[in-house]
This record gives C-alpha cells, structure tokens and sequence, in this order.
C-alpha cells in the first residue's frame, strides 16, 4: 500500500509577548512577532488592526503641540491646547470651535528651550512659559496676566500649593505658593537641587505624595505638605528624562522615558525596564537631539509614546500592562490625552485636533488607509535537520463583511520573498456577516521546507486574528546535501 501521510499541527493561540525587535527572527518566541505595525494585543494574545482619526475642531490652522483637559468647579469641560505659535486655545462646548486667549507662550519651534507648563489650581487653570509675558490664567470665562507667579517650564499643583519649578534665574530651583492662594509666592523658593551639575529641571509630575522632577540623567523627589516638612532627594542619577510630555502613570506606577536607555517604570522605591524587547532598534532609529519631543498618554490601560526618527516623521511605540508586549505605529503626535472617553491628539503636519474614531481606518495628514501588518518568528517546521511540506492554514478571524486580508508564506529564512501570498475577501470566501468571528482554511501551500514564517497584512476595520494552525505532512530526515 501506498505510504498515507499523517498531518501534524502547530498551533499558535496568541502574542501575549508582541513585537521583539532585539532578537533574530529565528530565535523569537512563539508569542512574539517579528513585524507588529499598526496592530494591537487583545489580553489573550488575540491581534486586532488599530483605528483611525478625524478632525475634531473646526477653525484651527496651526499644529497643536500641548493639550490639557479641564474641568471648571461648575461642572464646564474645556479642552486647553497651545499651538505650534505659541498661542493658547480652549474649546469650550468640545464641540471643535477654539478661541484664542491673545496669550503668547512663545514659538514651539524653540521648545527645547521654553516648554509649556500648565496646572489648575482652585478655580482656574494656568499657562506658563519661560517666554511668555506673564502667566496666562483662565477662570472659563477670560484670560488674564498673572505677573506674580514665576514664568516657568513646569506648573504643578501639588498640597494646595502651586509650583513652578525651572525659570531663567533658576534652572534647577522650585518655587511656591503660599497655602491655598496659587497666585501668592513671596520668596517661597528651594534652589539646592544641585544646579551645579549643568542640568535643568526637564520634567515634573506629582506621584503618590511626592513631587518628582527629571533632570537629563537624574531623578529628584520632593516630600513634606508644608516647607517645615520639605525634604529634597536625589533618588537615582543614571537615568532620568528630557522630555517631561513622555512622562505617565499606568497601574500605580510612573513611566519614563530616558533617551539613553528606553522606558522604565518606578514604582516609588525601584526601577524597571520595560522596553527590552523594542530598546536597541528603537534608540538607533530614534532622533536624539529631538527626543525632547518624546510624547506619550495612557489610554484602555496602555502606555503611547511618540518618538521622532533620524530618516523623519515620528513612530509611536504601544505597551500593554496586560502582558507586557509592545507593538509600534508608523504614525505619531506632538501630545495627546484621553478625557470623556474621547482620544484627542495634535499631530505632526496636520493643523488642529485630531479625535479617534473607532469606526475610520485612516490617520491625517495623508487620510490614506492605515496598514496593519504583523509577521511571526521563524519555527521549524518538524525539528532540526527535517523538512516538511505545509499543507494547509486554519485560521480563526473577526471583522466585517467588507474586509479583505492577504497572507503571505515565507520560506527557509528568506524575510525578503514571499513563496506563497493568498488574499481572502471576507464578503465573498470568509465572513458572511459583519463583526463575525469563523474559522478559515486556506489548502495547498507548497513544497517542502525547513521552516516557515507568515504574515498577515490588512486595511480593514475592525479586524481580528484570534488564532491560527499549520498543517504539515513530512517531517523527513535530510540526509546528505539537500
């Protein structure tokens, strides 16, 4: 009797690990992914394409580089934003119409130098710049100069005390306000943070009961309510920030980035690295001198962090504190936040506020479809020194009637060639209702080989791949050449 060839299956049940881009392909783990652009994790490992954005305001014409939500004691949402020429903004029905303050923080052209700092404190919010004429503050009703409060890189509100920490005369020194009045500062100020290192306060932000400030390469922490209470600490001077808008608090702990060795996570007494698996690649790609421009937000208990790139453009890498796996976009923002349920960002070369739309697959400026590809490991097929003919894909997906996707076959360790590309049009082959989840099979991918790599590339929105399996019979021992 002829020889019956039994199938043997590998299964994959999800990427809980994500992209790692530290590691050859060939020595990845089966829940990592070589290639993860414009996609998400699911907290089982499941990979979902990301969504897009539409213009939220209406008569913007200028990049939006700050943002900053605030809610007046009456219960008013406003949407404060400073544009790439220094004028403040505020919407103030969220509705998109924005109107401009007449307040000047200063060109963010020269950024690196002046920063924004914004803070509410009791009923008004307040705008700060090392450049501008005077601090702007804004009761929801006008505007108006406050020349008694320091002009600033960073305003906290901190105890019922303001803070305004790195101006001019003291790059290194923190004032503040008298109890309970943010516009009375007097001569309230602490200047022993040791300015003779060369390096300004870059960042601020109150963690726990501290106040926590970056230097280029130094962490510093202020505790105590009151100033017979303040102590002053230099808890690590390794690493630090220069870039306070990368700074983000995500499941009681405050995440960083030092552009010297990627992010960290401090959890009030240690230091964590977590962007192991995207670090090397991710610094080399990176534009040093501007990674003052490093932005980040959390949002559906995820960390994004925009980082400019050397050939251009930005590149916001996605971490997710379900599994600890990472995924990158080929897009990026100047500042972004998540208030009323609703993602707002600025983004680069696209005048006004952007707001996610779950139900749009295109970024501006362009408005073309957002790709969403990613691309497994290398795994062999049956074991070392076997080869093994592939012969079918089981997959499990998730999208509408109107979506098609294209996987791609790669062969024996060669990431350039695609040996096989099958393109499935969901309405016609795949799905037969919107936002349903079936099982696929695709027969007959080719000779045999040594070891495998797919990917799985879309523009379709939503769409999901929960699982997938390849059949294989085979599995012969190579003897000789082969």
């Amino acid at each position: 009797m002829p020889r019956v060839d039994v199938y043997q299956a590998l299964q994959f049940t999800g990427f809980q690990k994500g992209l790692n881009r530290n590691a050859d392909s060939s020595r990845l783990e089966a829940d990592e992914l070589a290639v993860a652009q414009n996609v998400r994790l699911g907290p089982r490992g499941e990979v979902s394409k990301r969504s897009g954005y539409l213009r939220h305001d209406t008569n913007l014409t200028d990049e939006v580089e700050w943002l900053h939500p605030w809610r007046t004691p009456g219960g008013a949402d406003f949407l404060i934003g400073v544009q790439s020429d220094g004028f403040i903004v505020h919407d103030d029905l969220l509705d998109g119409s924005f109107t401009n303050s007449g307040f000047n923080v200063g060109s963010q052209s020269v950024l690196q130098t002046y920063g924004v700092g914004i803070a509410s404190a009791t009923d008004k919010i307040y705008v700060s710049s090392k450049n501008i004429a005077d601090v702007a503050a804004f009761d929801g009703a006008a505007w108006t100069a406050i020349p008694s409060i320091p002009k600033a890189k960073h305003l906290i509100h901190r105890h019922n005390r303001l803070f305004a920490i790195n101006d001019f005369a003291k790059p290194s020194g923190i004032y503040f306000s008298e109890l309970g009045t943010p516009e009375i500062f007097g001569s309230n100020v602490i200047d022993d943070m040791d300015p003779d290192d060369g390096y300004e306060v870059n960042a601020a932000v109150v963690f726990g009961d501290d106040l926590v400030m970056f230097k280029d390469q130094a962490v510093w922490k202020l505790s105590g309510r009151n100033p017979a209470s303040f102590a002053l600490y230099r808890i690590d001077q390794l690493r630090g920030s220069v870039s306070h808008k990368s700074i983000a608090q995500l499941r009681g702990r405050l995440l960083f980035f030092d552009r010297n060795s990627g992010v960290w996570a401090f959890d009030g007494a240690t230091f964590e690295l977590l962007s192991q698996p995207i670090n090397d690649a991710m610094l080399a790609s990176m534009d040093y001198d501007n990674a003052y421009k490093v932005a980040s937000y959390v949002g559906e208990d995820r960390y994004y962090m925009a980082v400019p790139q050397a050939a251009g453009g930005f590149r916001t890498y996605v971490f997710f504190a379900d599994s600890g796996g990472w995924t990158e976009y080929d897009t990026g923002f100047h500042d972004a936040i998540d208030y009323l349920n609703n993602r707002y960002q600025g983004v680069p070369n696209a005048d006004g506020v952007w707001v996610a739309d779950p139900d749009t697959a295109t970024f501006p400026p362009s408005g073309a479809p957002l790709v969403g590809k990613f691309r497994t490991g290398w795994f062999l097929v049956a074991g070392p020194g076997t080869r093994s003919r592939i012969r079918r894909l089981e997959m499990t997906v998730k999208g509408p009637l109107s979506s098609q996707f294209t996987v791609r076959l790669y062969r024996d360790f060669d990431p350039d060639t695609a040996y096989i590309t099958k393109t499935f049009t969901t309405g016609v082959n795949v799905l037969n209702s919107d936002d349903e989840e079936r099982r696929i099979t695709s027969d007959g991918w080719g000779n045999k080989i040594h070891a495998f790599q797919i990917e799985f590339e879309t523009d379709a929105l939503p769409f999901q791949l929960n699982d997938f399996v390849v059949f294989f019979t085979g599995g012969e021992q190579v003897r000789g050449p082969a």
